[in-house]
């Protein structure tokens, strides 16, 4: 057996035929945290301290001459994503920005199995790798074992050099480990996957089940159990983010109803397949559907009702979506829609809270190039975009240029970044704000995600409160949608901060003519106002 040789190592990253390559070598960093990369389509982070070792290998034409360790104690968990450190060896973990094929370069240790020696994928030997974002589901890798190494006095085949091949979702993390040996890391490739290149629609249509589903839902009895009286089909088996599957001739198929949508959702009944009142059933709080790989600024609309004529606090919540309708806790045993534009490219997952949700329909258009804002009665809404935007005639946009001790100053903008919250003041009803190529970023202190946020106490939304138009504190525990625009605060005994309500504030040009009185809102005379709101005979106004 060859003795291993532990040294300080480094990477590399090198364009090779129109993809990125990590390769180890003597200067790559192993101490706990460390980058490995970082660019434009991944990062890829040590967490723990690793082990570097020396040798000269080939492996599938690339050239290597050092590995590093990987390897943990336990699995990734959502307490540990990481994993649990492994002395002397680290998980690596990805964080992917656009989706990408990669191909680690690695070797691995051979397992016996009836009497044999061979290379079994996602066995206690291999390397894994978790999607954090799917309940750290293992996913499936197309392995090449391309040499095999035998021990010279038994002949006995100890472990191969090879790849393994696998797609990773932009928007997500993952994390790459080994737990039952220890696994010599040499590098991986990666190049941009080609279906990020175009956006595709999609549809899926719950009100009806094929001929097809309904022979292979009844052909396989061990993982679907058929309600003649209610004409559906209940899960059996649990799912983690996996499609729809029935079994046939020994093998998984995957059902048309459901076809490129994963679930995640425990087994006896969580998921209902129903024919005869048309739709799909997350039965139970906690089931997410995921949908294939999107691109930012799609339009994806959902019809849902919730599955308890009483239950009305039940609502679907979103990642990767700012929420432009819908996606509130149902107010009625009816249908409603739930629209939302895609944020960053990757999937969009739904998730069912506080109990059932039926879904009639999920579908997918292409790319917008006008994106709505609605406008309530109060005349004021927030709003933000994947895209830079320009505001249309009719409707006044505004960023929060500073806080007060219990009010905001505002100051006007005709065009928005990507990303970045405003708010918009206007008369009752929908517009439609238009893409254009950009838009400079100014001083803003609303705040926004990609995401729904749980809140915690500090983020204040905007509301028609006691107190007239203005950002409201958040109880603790509410959720507020993906896209809207939220004050976070700490430390702040205030429960709502003001700008006056919508009939309060009026707009004037900076260079007016007449003579004006300029007090700021705390009372202080201003001899040369610029942006912002001032009082002007008792009453607010803006100036632009």
């Amino acid at each position: 057996m060859k003795k291993t040789i532990t040294l300080m190592m480094t990477l590399m990253v090198a364009i090779c035929a129109n993809a990125s390559i990590w390769k180890a070598n003597a200067d790559t960093p192993v101490a706990a945290g460390s980058q490995l990369v970082d660019d434009d389509l991944l990062t890829a982070t040590i967490p723990f301290k690793t082990t570097l070792g020396n040798v000269k290998k080939t492996i599938a034409g690339e050239s290597f001459t050092n590995y590093i360790q990987v390897r943990t104690d336990k699995d990734p968990t959502a307490d540990t994503p990481t994993g649990t450190e492994k002395s002397g060896s680290s998980s690596i973990v990805v964080d992917v920005k656009k989706d990408v094929t990669v191909t680690v370069y690695y070797r691995r240790q051979s397992v016996e199995k009836d009497g044999e020696r061979s290379f079994n994928s996602n066995d206690g030997k291999d390397l894994k790798i978790f999607d954090q974002n799917a309940n750290y589901a293992v996913l499936d890798g197309e392995m090449s074992i391309l040499e095999e190494v035998q021990n010279a006095e038994t002949g006995v085949v100890e472990y191969g050099f090879g790849t393994k091949t696998y797609t990773l979702t932009a928007g997500r993390k993952y994390t790459i480990t080994a737990r039952g040996t220890t696994i010599y890391f040499f590098g991986f490739k990666y190049e941009e996957s080609s279906n990020t290149q175009e956006a595709t629609a999609f549809d899926w249509i719950f009100t009806s089940i094929s001929d097809d589903d309904v022979a292979l839902l009844n052909g396989d009895i061990t993982n679907w159990e058929y309600d003649s009286g209610n004409e559906r089909w209940s899960n059996l088996t649990e799912y983690k983010n996996a499609p729809l599957t029935a079994i046939k001739d020994g093998e998984a198929v995957e059902l048309a109803f459901t076809k490129g949508l994963t679930f995640t959702a425990g087994k006896g009944g969580k998921l209902r397949l129903e024919k005869k009142n048309k739709r799909l059933s997350l039965n139970g709080g906690n089931i997410t559907v995921s949908t294939p790989s999107l691109k930012a600024g799609q339009v994806v609309t959902i019809v849902s009702r919730i599955a308890n004529k009483t239950a009305f606090e039940r609502r679907l919540i979103a990642t990767n979506l700012y929420v432009a309708e819908g996606f509130g806790p149902s107010k009625a045993d009816e249908w409603i829609t739930n629209i939302g534009v895609v944020a960053k490219d990757g999937p969009i997952t739904i998730t069912t809270n506080k109990g059932g949700i039926n879904l009639q329909s999920i579908s997918v258009s292409v790319i917008q190039e006008k994106f709505n804002v609605t406008v309530g009665e109060a005349g004021w809404a927030t709003f933000t975009a994947p895209v830079p935007v320009s505001v249309p005639e009719g409707l006044s946009a505004y960023v929060i240029s500073q806080i007060n001790s219990d009010h905001v100053l505002l100051s006007s903008v005709t065009e928005v970044p990507a990303h970045q919250a405003i708010v918009v003041k206007g008369d009752a009803g929908k517009y439609a704000m238009t893409a254009i190529e950009s838009a400079a970023v100014v001083s803003n202190q609303l705040s926004t995600s990609t995401d729904y946020v749980q809140a915690n106490g500090t983020q204040y939304a905007l509301a028609n409160g006691n107190k007239g138009v203005g950002f409201y504190r958040v109880q603790e525990g509410e959720m507020i949608n993906g896209g809207k625009g939220f004050l976070k605060i700490s430390d702040s005994s205030v429960n709502a901060f003001t700008f006056g309500d919508a009939d309060g504030i009026s707009t004037i040009e900076q260079n007016a003519n007449g003579r004006m009185d300029f007090y700021n809102l705390q009372g202080m005379q201003v001899a040369h106002p610029t942006k912002g709101i001032y009082i002007v005979n008792s009453k607010k106004v803006i100036i632009r």
